[in-house]
């Protein structure tokens, strides 16, 4: 049996073996956003900056290609951008933060046309670029930590705790001691109202952490 339409009625309300076209179209939308999600675990799992750093303008591209002197130059300009955005666009300032960190750790679409298609796992790759030597990598870890501190107190003003709180994460995955960072996420723990018993507790944790780092810091100083 075909689809029935009547005269005056659009292809969305014709039907098909007696369902309408428009469930049906609502079905296959439903159905490809299922599979399209399958196929992309690893990169819905990354937080929306860390995401964000696979979708620059073509000149951002060729920063990421930039020798480290050019590129901490360019790094350095973009954080200062955000640091002059933070208390009146909290949004601009950590796109900044975000562009700052994403000359160092980022995501690549290797699909050019990934706009006319859903975007999977397959058609991203990481890159990093860490330094080539020991003064190099510190002043790069330096640099990443401080953005992403600041792309956690954006997402914080902006009441994304969650995005907040792994911001904190990704700075202490390259600092494991930042007393900053570890404070900064117990507050985006302990801040919304959901939070339960297993967030204070862990918030709690967070500022013991601190402390201890700060007087670690102190006693080195």
């Amino acid at each position: 049996q075909g689809a029935a339409m009547a005269g005056g009625n659009s292809m969305m309300d014709a039907k098909v073996e007696g369902t309408p076209f428009s469930v049906l179209m609502q079905q296959a939308v439903k159905l490809k956003t299922h599979i399209h999600k399958v196929d992309r675990v690893t990169f819905d799992r990354w937080p929306k900056f860390y995401q964000n750093t696979a979708f620059i303008k073509d000149e951002q591209r060729a920063e990421r290609e930039l020798p480290y002197a050019a590129r901490m130059e360019v790094a350095r300009a973009y954080k200062a951008k955000g640091d002059e955005l933070f208390r009146t666009d909290a949004l601009q300032a950590s796109l900044n933060y975000e562009w700052c960190a994403g000359l160092f750790k980022w995501a690549t679409t290797l699909d050019a046309n990934w706009r006319k298609k859903s975007l999977d796992d397959d058609d991203i790759e990481e890159e990093e670029f860490l330094g080539e030597t020991a003064d190099e990598r510190k002043e790069i870890s330096k640099l990443r930590v401080a953005c992403y501190q600041n792309i956690s107190r954006c997402y914080f003003k902006q009441k994304e705790y969650a995005t907040a709180r792994h911001a904190c994460d990704w700075a202490l995955a390259v600092d494991p001691t930042s007393d900053v960072a570890l404070y900064l996420r117990a507050t985006a723990l302990a801040e919304p109202a959901s939070a339960g018993t297993a967030e204070r507790d862990e918030a709690i944790s967070d500022l013991e952490k601190a402390d201890a780092a700060l007087r670690t810091a102190e006693a080195a100083a």
